[in-house]
């Protein structure tokens, strides 16, 4: 399912935790710290919870300070989206949304930010290899990613309902050479998909990126919802 862009508070990323120095035992909740302790029929250590009680940013944090190798499998109770994370020493070296592997890794993992309420589990590494992987820390995923979670909770009023229809105006005035080119290839998936949510799911853009697209070829008379 695309996006639905609820607005939430995500703690600023200065108040986050340095992935140098990590959460104690007692930091976290009961509910995940009990079932971070079960053994599993394989004899490796599973660790599942919900993620209003864990939120994802603490999570990760947690997982590289301790260089957990693994699958982080998130499921929303909000869209029924399953994402995976494939951790590597901690490191987050691939994601994947509803076992599509066409979206960026980026912006599955931005994502994964919006989500408020939904459950995740811990299973053992898969040994396998990747079309891309990401290079970044987990530092810096949060920074960026919480970074571009205030960006689109500030301009989300402004945005049509993810059901909107998005329509070519004839004649189409503003020129198309002004546009950059990833306004173009926005452009093109409104044209192509003519839904909101579609457009920005199938942008290789985050979310943020394509809705700020979207937003600028709207106001410029690019598009008009219909």
């Amino acid at each position: 399912m695309g996006p639905t862009f609820p607005e939430i508070n995500i703690p600023s990323p200065h108040t986050i935790t340095s992935p140098q120095v990590p959460l104690r035992p007692d930091e976290i909740p009961s509910s995940v710290r009990a079932r971070a302790t079960t053994t599993t029929g394989q004899g490796s250590r599973s660790m599942s919870g919900a993620i209003h009680e864990f939120p994802l940013p603490y999570l990760l944090q947690l997982l590289e300070s301790s260089q957990k190798n693994g699958v982080l499998v998130v499921r929303s109770e909000e869209t029924d989206d399953v994402a995976k994370l494939y951790l590597r020493k901690g490191a987050v070296v691939f994601a994947s949304l509803n076992e599509l592997e066409d979206l960026p890794p980026l912006k599955i993992v931005f994502r994964l930010f919006l989500w408020t309420r939904g459950t995740f589990d811990l299973e053992p590494a898969e040994e396998r290899t990747f079309p891309s992987e990401l290079t970044v820390s987990v530092q810096e995923l949060l920074m960026e990613g919480m970074r571009q979670v205030d960006e689109l909770n500030n301009i989300r009023p402004r945005l049509p309902e993810p059901s909107a229809r998005l329509i070519l105006p004839r004649p189409l005035r503003p020129r198309l050479r002004d546009l950059a080119p990833t306004e173009l290839d926005t452009l093109q998936l409104a044209l192509n998909f003519g839904v909101l949510s579609a457009v920005i799911d199938k942008s290789q853009a985050t979310d943020f990126e394509a809705a700020r697209s979207l937003l600028k070829l709207i106001d410029a008379g690019y598009l008009r919802v219909g």
